[in-house]
């Protein structure tokens, strides 16, 4: 946050942003979304009070009104053209890593790497200004190591690109984008495959122990509130700062402060800020104010204090003021030992009798009534406070390895499972939580101690169970395994009274069966006098199965007993999901191995195609736009970097005529731009592919892009607009976009003017904020007005000549009348594309889906309630559901319509086809729209049922005689 403060405080830039925001509606962003709408910026500091509270970003209406605050969802589009005054014509990241910083392991994210970002070399490409080191994998010899990572690399999600989720049997997991390769281990050694031609039948390399270097013996926790020292103060007056933690020297030294802060600070102690750095280092104690107790700033990480810190993790809860342990009635002695710890690590003076009660469920609770150490554990030691807060920070996983034991065994003491199967041989150890980041942390811990696991992430919760957080379940099983957990913290098999015998752990884990790379032509069969062995030899190349390691060692493959060798292992994939993600991808290149271990043990490769093509494609783009607006005489031409991968072009409203085929101007929104936009697309479309085939052939397009090439061809054409689309589905009412000189939230760029003559030859690197110098005019209205007479009344005749036979795709004809059928149509009839909308699941483009579901069912004869219970149901089953609210507020805008709007054509790209939805090509050749299909499929199924029916024979008149 620091660079966009940084970056908002400069005066120039805020009278910029203020500028634009003239008339708009304003909608700051912050890392959780938006902030409230409508709103607006009236003055200048409002700009750095809102980057203050966190907003990375300002997006602005397109239109511009004239009054933004009365603006509401919903609202029908009389109201709308009311309130509009014009519109001005617009073309339009969770990976974790290990990595040594400082000399520390630690866990991060790995777009944690854009805070070293430092001198750019190439189109997102970037050293790092830190010295950072990864654990990474020598193929010559199968070790792991460090090594230093030499690049960082950051590139937009292409458009069509797929981001994996590839899940191995032990349940690690790996994401990571299609092209990215990862490393594969084979028969002829360790190989890499991008992730995209990953397979069930393929063995990914995970890692069984992490080397640790990593001993610390104390933690020192002045350091860390140091750190943190401006999130515990407070203002004492108007002028003083003063810090809630205080400082005692043991050895009574006098310390000289100023008298005018002396007589606000009391005698107990001098608070942080004040305290000489030059003795911070000397034997000193650390209170709070409104504290009594004081506790010594250095602590031991002993295995007791790891047994402390693992039953915190397990069993206790923070109440602001006081530490609460939940124990089991039958676990006194457990009590009695925190309380113990806590009085010998902390020089305090707890009494069992008096923090020790039962409960009326069975159990006792531990009360530790101190702010000061609940504040310690919380947010010094970083603990977290409630069960899905709790995490492993990383100052743990470079203790000593006495602290580590202790605490796994307080973790598995407090909160394990244990499990002997019926059969007497298989022992499993487990745990259970609902915050992902602490089982996470734990199994780090186990890879530096060399016990494997298996985990499952993201469980629902338990079926009758009080919570309603989803799951994470850590489970140790298999003979070595067991053994080496035994070894390190044997306190866990006495409590569950386990005496551990041969019998009972000789079973193999996962971990201890490996691939059946054999060559049996070469396999000396005097190694296998066995005939059960020979029998199971036989049957592991035969059928593919894992064998055990007496069975591997035999195999004639030198990278297998490399590997046998190692701390890492080939473990088979169980499962490959493709994931939806919008965000930035990243990369990183280490120095000589060219890969790295990902947060859950995977190894993966560096990824070198890093450079896109579409940022070339979008300048020629944006290019031939800006020169098919000068053919047109438009003089008042404004364009921007948007920040991310593309650019804004805008035509002042002023530009504009007031009335257009005697309509006004202003309430030709949106289907105004929209026109404007594909007669402009349609004007350099030619252009713009003889630019992109002089530079490369279609061949080359392909393998930069990774389309097929029936994608980019249309008609038998190659199709410029298969690569970069001009979006006109995001023109719409009320649709926001960046503000000039307002920074991106994900990539730190500005979204800065550029000058026409400036766009071939724009570098990324001068939308950096401190390259941002010269403040260029954005939309200057009073220059020119009405220069784009010409262009608007063009574009709505081509739009007329182009659409007279068959009617427009997404304005005139979507507004033609229709018959709604007397009877509803039912589900059954419904076209594919609807079908699937209403049945899949949307990761992507649900407001689009809600916009022809509505137009949709009003056709099919539904009523209001059928309409808003079966959107609310569909919704409801969505991944990441549309708030309600928005539901509601389209049925009724669209109820407020006086005309019935068809859905979009089956032609439109951007509903169905974008979305992968549509139906096969000729259903969509035969029917215009999706309620044709619907109504006439109905009306063929009713004809025909009525053929069927037998016909009802006429009763012949009785005839009496005469």
């Amino acid at each position: 946050m620091d660079a966009f403060l940084e970056f908002y405080s400069r005066k120039e830039i805020q009278e910029a942003i203020l500028s634009i925001c003239e008339d708009r509606e304003v909608a700051p962003r912050y890392n959780q979304g938006f902030g409230r709408r409508p709103d607006i910026i009236q003055y200048p500091g409002d700009i750095l009070e809102m980057a203050k509270k966190g907003a990375t970003s300002f997006h602005i209406s397109e239109e511009r009104w004239n009054s933004p605050l009365d603006l509401k969802p919903g609202m029908a589009k009389k109201d709308l053209d009311e309130n509009r005054k014009g519109w001005d014509l617009c073309l339009p990241d969770f990976e974790k890593i290990h990595i040594i910083e400082d000399g520390h392991l630690k866990q991060v994210q790995i777009d944690y790497l854009n805070k070293f970002k430092g001198k750019q070399i190439g189109e997102g490409e970037y050293l790092l200004n830190k010295d950072i080191k990864i654990l990474s994998l020598n193929p010559k010899d199968y070790k792991i190591q460090l090594e230093k990572v030499t690049k960082f690399y950051i590139r937009e999600k292409r458009p069509q690109e797929k981001v994996f989720k590839l899940t191995v049997e032990d349940g690690r997991i790996a994401w990571v984008s299609e092209d990215h390769p990862l490393l594969v281990f084979t028969k002829e050694g360790m190989k890499e495959k991008v992730a995209k031609r990953i397979t069930s039948e393929d063995y990914l390399i995970i890692s069984t122990k992490i080397p640790s270097q990593f001993k610390s013996q104390e933690y020192n926790l002045l350091d860390e509130i140091y750190k943190k020292k401006e999130r515990f103060s407070y203002m004492v007056g108007k002028t003083i700062l003063v810090n809630k933690f205080l400082i005692k020297n043991n050895k009574n030294n006098k310390l000289q402060i100023k008298s005018t802060i002396s007589k606000y600070l009391g005698k107990r102690g001098i608070p942080i800020n004040f305290f000489p750095l030059s003795i911070k280092k000397q034997n000193l104690s650390i209170g709070m104010r409104h504290c009594k107790n004081f506790i010594p700033s250095r602590i031991d990480l002993t295995r007791d204090f790891g047994f402390l810190v693992g039953i915190y993790l397990a069993e206790a809860a923070s109440g602001g003021t006081r530490i609460e342990f939940a124990l089991h009635l039958k676990e006194r002695d457990i009590a009695e030992r925190i309380i113990s710890i806590i009085n010998k690590t902390f020089s305090t003076h707890f009494l069992a009798e008096s923090c020790i009660e039962q409960n009326q469920e069975n159990g006792i609770r531990v009360r530790i009534n101190s702010k000061l150490l609940d504040t310690i554990f919380v947010d010094i030691l970083a603990l977290g406070k409630l069960a899905y807060h709790k995490k492993i920070p990383s100052w743990i996983f470079n203790a000593n390895t006495s602290f580590i034991d202790g605490l796994l065994e307080g973790y598995f003491v407090g909160g394990g499972h244990s499990r002997l199967d019926s059969n007497g041989k298989s022992l499993t150890f487990s745990v259970i939580s609902v915050s992902k980041d602490l089982i996470e942390g734990i199994s780090l811990l186990l890879q530096i101690k060399g016990i494997n696991y298996k985990i499952r992430k993201d469980l629902p919760p338990q079926k009758g169970g009080k919570g309603k957080h989803k799951r994470n379940i850590l489970a140790i099983c298999g003979e070595k395994d067991i053994s080496l957990l035994y070894q390190s913290c044997p306190e866990i098999f006495l409590r569950k009274r386990l005496y551990l015998t041969r019998k009972i752990i000789n079973h193999p884990s996962l971990h201890e069966k490996y691939p059946p790379f054999f060559d049996k032509t070469k396999v000396t069969y005097k190694y296998l006098k066995n005939e059960v062995q020979r029998v199971n030899f036989l049957r592991a190349i035969r059928t593919k199965a894992r064998v055990n390691e007496k069975l591997a060692k035999i195999a004639a493959n030198s990278h297998l007993s490399k590997i046998m060798k190692s701390n890492v292992f080939p473990i088979r994939c169980k499962k490959i999901e493709e994931f939806s993600y919008k965000g930035l991808l990243y990369d990183i290149q280490t120095e000589k191995n060219h890969n790295f271990l990902q947060g859950d043990g995977i190894f993966s490769h560096n990824c070198l195609d890093i450079d896109t093509p579409y940022w070339d494609y979008a300048k020629w783009t944006a290019y031939y736009l800006v020169e098919a607006l000068k053919f047109h005489d438009v003089k008042s031409i404004s364009i921007k970097f948007s920040g991310g991968k593309g650019w804004h072009i805008l035509v002042p409203f002023e530009a504009f005529p007031d009335e257009v085929n005697g309509i006004k101007t202003k309430n030709l929104f949106p289907e105004g731009p929209r026109i404007i936009t594909a007669y402009l697309e349609n004007m350099i479309r030619e252009m713009l592919t003889n630019k992109i085939l002089e530079k490369e052939d279609i061949a080359t397009i392909c393998q930069k892009t990774g389309k097929k090439r029936a994608e980019i061809m249309k008609d038998n054409k190659f199709d410029p607009f298969s690569l970069i689309e001009i979006d006109t589905v995001l023109i719409s009412n009320r649709h926001l976009f960046r503000a000039p000189f307002s920074m991106h939230e994900k990539s730190g760029l500005v979204s800065i003017p550029i000058l026409l003559n400036h766009i071939l030859d724009f570098d990324k690197r001068e939308a950096e904020p401190k390259n941002v110098k010269k403040i260029l005019p954005f939309l200057e209205r009073e220059k020119v007005k009405g220069d784009a007479k010409s262009l608007i009344i063009q574009a709505f005749d081509w739009w007329g000549k182009a659409h007279a036979k068959t009617g427009p795709d997404s304005i005139a004809a979507e507004k033609q009348e229709y018959y709604l059928p007397k009877s509803a149509i039912i589900e059954a009839y419904f076209p594919e594309c609807i079908k699937k909308m209403l049945s899949n699941n949307l990761a992507d483009g649900k407001k689009r889906a809600l916009f022809v579901l509505v137009n949709f069912l009003n056709h099919m004869g539904w009523r209001e309630e059928d309409i808003k219970k079966r959107l609310l149901d569909w919704n409801s089953k969505q991944p990441s559901p549309l708030p309600p609210s928005y539901i509601l507020g389209q049925l009724s805008w669209h109820k407020k319509q006086k005309e019935h709007i068809l859905p979009p054509n089956c032609s439109n790209k951007a509903y169905y086809q974008d979305m992968g939805l549509a139906c096969p090509p000729a259903v969509c050749a035969r029917y215009k729209n999706p309620v044709n299909c619907a109504v006439q499929t109905e009306r063929r199924a009713r004809e025909a049922e009525a053929r069927q029916k037998p016909k009802k024979e006429l009763k012949k008149p009785e005839t009496k005689p005469l």
